[in-house]
C-alpha cells in the first residue's frame, strides 16, 4: 500500500515514459521489453486509480448495509419480509 501513497508526479512521468517506450520498441524483435514496458504502464495506471477504488469501496458496503437494513422488521426475524419472513412470536 505504500506504492498507493508515491508521488503523482512520479507516477505521471513513469505512466508517460513507459507509454513512449511502449511505442517505440519494436514488437517483432524485442518482443520481452516491449511487454515489461506495457506492464509498467499498466502499472502506474493502476497505482493511479487504486486510492479512487479504495474510497468509493467503503461507500458501496455502507451503502448496501443500508438497503439491507430497510428490508428487515426491526430485529424480529432474520428472514426478510420480501422472502416471507414471519416475527419470531
Amino acid at each position: 500500500m505504500r506504492a498507493a501513497g508515491a508521488n503523482p508526479w512520479i507516477l505521471l512521468g513513469g505512466s508517460i515514459a513507459s507509454l513512449i517506450a511502449t511505442h517505440m520498441i519494436d514488437y517483432e524483435t524485442q518482443y520481452p521489453l516491449k511487454m515489461l514496458a506495457y506492464t509498467g504502464f499498466i502499472g502506474c495506471t493502476a497505482l493511479t486509480i487504486l486510492p479512487l477504488i479504495q474510497m468509493s469501496a467503503a461507500s458501496v458496503i455502507v451503502a448496501t448495509g443500508e438497503a439491507n437494513d430497510s428490508d428487515f422488521q426491526e430485529h424480529e426475524t432474520a428472514v426478510p419480509r420480501s422472502l416471507g419472513g414471519r416475527p419470531f412470536h
